[in-house]
């Protein structure tokens, strides 16, 4: 029993594995993708809606979606409405780069906002109201653009 004990202690521990090149896994012909980065602020007349950063690539667009949904306020409530009314309230934001990105910059970039109606009475009751902002864009360093769209949205855009 001896002899197999110091047998086994004298055993080395197996060495770890290096990766092979077979392991590896390269695309020589496609280069490491450009990171284009965008400071964003999108706006309903003077009221700020969002702001923030986004940051695309040629392989990778970027989303920002914020939602808020409340019950109406208790004045608004009443008998003859079915079922909860409620106030909504969502803005989303896509940048998607187009085929020629790298080269171009050039981004699909949709903007939709969509809130509580307004008028005389209970918002909750009026519905909502939505518009949204589809167009292809091209910045270069330094640039920046506004698009505008219906009930006073404007998105402004500055590449980095």
């Amino acid at each position: 029993m001896s002899i197999l004990l110091a047998f086994a202690a004298t055993v080395a521990p197996p060495l770890p594995l290096a990766p092979s090149q077979s392991t590896v896994q390269r695309h020589p012909t496609r280069p490491v993708s450009q990171t284009m980065t965008y400071d964003v602020e999108l706006r309903s007349d003077a009221e700020l809606l969002w702001s923030g950063q986004m940051r695309v690539s040629e392989r990778m667009g970027a989303t920002f979606s914020q939602q808020q949904q409340n019950a109406a306020p208790l004045n608004c409530m009443s008998p003859e409405i079915y079922g909860e009314v409620h106030e909504r309230s969502v803005v989303s934001i896509n940048l998607s780069p187009m085929s020629r990105f790298p080269a171009t910059g050039a981004l699909n970039v949709r903007v939709t906002w969509e809130r509580p109606g307004s008028g005389a009475g209970c918002p909750a009751r009026m519905g909502s109201r939505s518009v949204s902002i589809t167009q292809i864009l091209a910045l270069q360093e330094g640039q920046q653009q506004t698009l505008t769209g219906d009930g006073g949205l404007t998105i402004r855009l500055r590449r980095r």
